[in-house]
């Protein structure tokens, strides 16, 4: 139980070590206001971001010198530090005179205090808009690597240029995918990897076509996610999912999920235009054989549809119905489903002779269902076998004992 709680409360502080240094990462905050942020916010890191953000850029709360004391308060020295005696008595305040300017004909200004402080909360606004864009700007994906039509035309795209498809599913509300954006996208030498081997397709993980690849490539190992609009869709269980897909084919060489760093990406890239080329024939894809006319096909003759073969009913009249089993007799049990001609279907438990024919279930059918002269076949087994070949056999010999018997008309 100790070592338990010893483990989780170390998970806790490592992950409330991470949250700290990407909250000062991105905001360039000082580790007092992080975690200030951090702890009013119960450690969500997207919640406390937007704190600092609505903040202007800057915490609301106290902050702390060296000595411990706050540094935002105004205290006097002599209060500062105050004996633990009970019996001590603060000296009294010391004595102020003021008197009441005569301003004469001067207009009053107060008018114009409105103003002066309407000019520092514009000032206010407009940095804390300034701020918001430029992370904006800092987290924005990379629109000038992204190629903005669908997948059939990335593909298109990459074949006519001879470049990989990179695809990148990423989950926008994720800090991960925030992180990729400022940090792997916007590296220079990200780019230019990207710009001259491969065609970069990027869609939200929930986009229609974002699902459709999903749908392709990973049905099996997919998971359900609601949408915006309470649809359910086909997702990865990680995201981003970042993945090299040969155009002419449409077979993924490679792909990997989860947070990635720039040298990472790059050396994947890298290594998956090494082991394949543009100029080689797909692996997927045989040799196109030359064409070869086939000879022309006839069509085959017409041939005149057969007659019907005619049913004749069989003769349940040659088979007497058959004799009532005493309670202390053997008896075959048999399980009957019955079409009544006018009840419908109904169910029916019999005990019967063990010499008794098979032919005598017929008549039995026959008199229960008021079938008349109507013709119908029993079949039993699995599957369904028809019991009139077995008519001549005693139902011991045709081994209906515990059997299933159903009824089926024949015409």
């Amino acid at each position: 139980g100790g070592g338990g709680a010893v483990s989780a409360a170390r998970r806790s502080m490592a992950e409330q070590e991470t949250a700290l240094a990407s909250f000062m990462g991105v905001t360039g905050a000082s580790e007092a206001e992080a975690r200030f942020l951090l702890e009013a916010s119960g450690w969500n890191l997207n919640s406390a971001v937007a704190q600092f953000l609505d903040g202007g850029g800057a915490t609301s709360g106290p902050s702390l010198d060296g000595g411990g004391a706050m540094s935002g308060a105004s205290v006097p020295a002599e209060d500062v530090q105050q004996p633990m005696d009970e019996d001590y008595v603060r000296a009294p305040d010391r004595a102020k005179q003021q008197r009441l300017l005569d301003r004469g004909n001067e207009p009053p200004q107060t008018a114009a205090m409105p103003g002066a402080f309407a000019d520092f909360r514009d000032e206010g606004e407009e940095s804390r808009e300034q701020q918001t864009n430029s992370l904006a700007k800092l987290f924005a994906a990379p629109t000038k690597l992204m190629h903005s039509g669908d997948f059939q035309s990335a593909r298109r795209l990459g074949k006519e240029e001879r470049k990989w498809l990179l695809v990148v599913l990423a989950d926008e509300s994720s800090f991960a995918n925030a992180e990729m954006n400022r940090d792997v996208w916007a590296d220079e030498t990200v780019a230019a990897v990207v710009e001259s081997q491969f065609v970069l397709w990027m869609r939200p993980h929930l986009d229609r076509e974002a699902v459709v690849f999903v749908d392709r490539y990973d049905r099996d190992r997919a998971v359900v996610a609601t949408s915006q609009s309470n649809h359910f869709a086909r997702v990865h269980p990680k995201h981003p999912h970042v993945a090299v897909v040969d155009p002419r084919t449409g077979r993924r060489l490679w792909y990997k999920e989860g947070k990635m760093t720039a040298d990472s990406l790059i050396e994947s890239l890298t290594d998956v235009a090494d082991r394949h080329s543009m100029e080689d024939q797909p692996r997927d894809l045989p040799p196109v054989p030359p064409p070869v006319m086939p000879p022309p096909v006839m069509p085959p003759p017409v041939m005149p549809p057969a007659p019907p073969t005619p049913v004749e009913p069989p003769p349940w009249e040659a088979f007497a119905a058959p004799a009532a089993v005493a309670a202390n007799d053997e008896a075959v049990l048999v399980q009957f489903k019955l079409l009544h001609k006018d009840a419908g279907p109904m169910t029916r438990k019999c005990r019967f002779h063990p010499h008794e024919t098979v032919g005598a279930l017929f008549k039995f059918a026959q008199t229960e269902t008021n079938a008349g002269p109507a013709p119908f076949d029993l079949r039993f087994g699995f599957p369904p076998q028809p019991l009139w070949p077995l008519r001549d056999q005693t139902v011991s010999e045709a081994k209906l004992h515990g059997e299933s018997i159903s009824m089926k008309f024949l015409l």
